[in-house]
């Protein structure tokens, strides 16, 4: 930003998805204290999320988000026809904080989910060529020429009162109780909305074990995921990563757990602090018999990041060749192994 000669209300236009727009929104935090930014976002995920929070942040040695800021970009401008050339992978991947918004905030963006399902991941809301026909749900599903907006609002109604989460009983925290650990663990980190998704799935296992939910709801949510090629499950989420992702999140959470589940139907929201780890641990074993009973590994399609979401090729990002990125090598190196989150280094 030196070197363009930027002044202080110069704003700076940012155009890409969400991390892209998480990571410069940060650098704007940051730099002089605070500069203005523009931002254009231009996929699923940062056109339906990203784009209505005013968090931004990065990841830092392989904790998410870690540090960040509280920081609203001058102005957001929506282009869903950026969806026309969006890779499939990517609307797999937005589609599932649209998801998570329904699950427990909107029952009718949840109906239109289960309805059209996988038809809007394969035409990118409808926007792709031939899949016009498609486009009257996608956009009564995220944004309405009536400005009905469904999921966007719905995010909207939810964020806006609690923009600084002072707040901490956060619905749009369904997801994103485990999986902000689970998502950087694996060698190749999993793309988010694989990674909220098992976090999900195991929530929903949860709220039917504590008969919120019953056998024809789970199923119900279950069936969806699957069909899209969401993830439900991974071989790293363990009892270990477990119990120690929820300690993590209570320090996030004024030291409760403030577990998001569906509350009796979708579209409804209740938090769950009187879970034990026993409890915990026993539900993880019923959700994997599940899921393996169900689904097989629970492994969705194109789960990990590609050099699409990190702008280099995985093995670089694996193997630390990059002083950007977090080292594997050298902390197998120096510490004879590199276990991401539990990692010494």
């Amino acid at each position: 930003m030196d070197s363009f000669g930027t002044v202080r209300t110069e704003p700076t236009l940012v155009i890409g998805g969400g991390l892209v727009t998480d990571v410069s929104g940060y650098a704007c935090a940051s730099y002089r204290r605070t500069s203005n930014f523009v931002r254009v976002p231009t996929t699923l995920i940062g056109l339906i999320d990203a784009s209505v929070s005013i968090k931004v942040g990065v990841n830092h040695r392989k904790l998410k988000n870690r540090l960040g800021a509280y920081h609203a970009s001058l102005h957001t401008f929506l282009d869903f026809s950026f969806l026309k050339t969006l890779p499939i992978g990517q609307v797999r991947n937005g589609f599932a904080e649209l998801v998570k918004i329904a699950s427990v905030g909107d029952k009718a963006v949840w109906e239109l989910l289960v309805k059209r399902r996988k038809e809007l991941v394969e035409t990118g809301f409808g926007f792709r060529e031939g899949g016009e026909g498609f486009r009257a749900p996608g956009q009564e599903i995220c944004h309405s020429p009536s400005n009905s907006h469904r999921g966007i609002e719905t995010m909207l109604k939810l964020e806006s009162p609690n923009l600084h989460e002072l707040g901490l009983d956060r619905v749009i925290a369904f997801g994103h109780t485990w999986s902000p650990t689970l998502e950087l663990t694996p060698r190749i980190p999993l793309r988010h909305g694989h990674a909220i998704t098992i976090d999900m799935a195991y929530s929903t296992t949860l709220a039917h074990s504590r008969g919120l939910l019953n056998d024809a709801q789970r199923d119900e949510w279950f069936n969806l995921v699957s069909s899209v090629g969401l993830s439900m499950d991974h071989e790293l989420f363990t009892e270990e990563l477990l119990a120690a992702s929820t300690e993590f999140i209570k320090k996030t959470r004024d030291g409760k757990p403030r577990f998001a589940v569906p509350d009796r139907e979708f579209g409804k929201c209740l938090f769950l602090n009187d879970v034990p780890l026993d409890e915990l641990r026993s539900v993880l074993l019923v959700h994997k018999v599940f899921v393996k009973a169900r689904f097989g590994s629970g492994e969705g399609i194109e789960a990990c990041v590609d050099d699409g979401d990190l702008g280099a090729e995985p093995e670089v990002y694996a193997n630390g060749n990059s002083d950007k990125v977090h080292s594997h090598a050298q902390c197998q190196a120096e510490h004879g192994s590199c276990q991401g989150w539990r990692c010494p280094g």
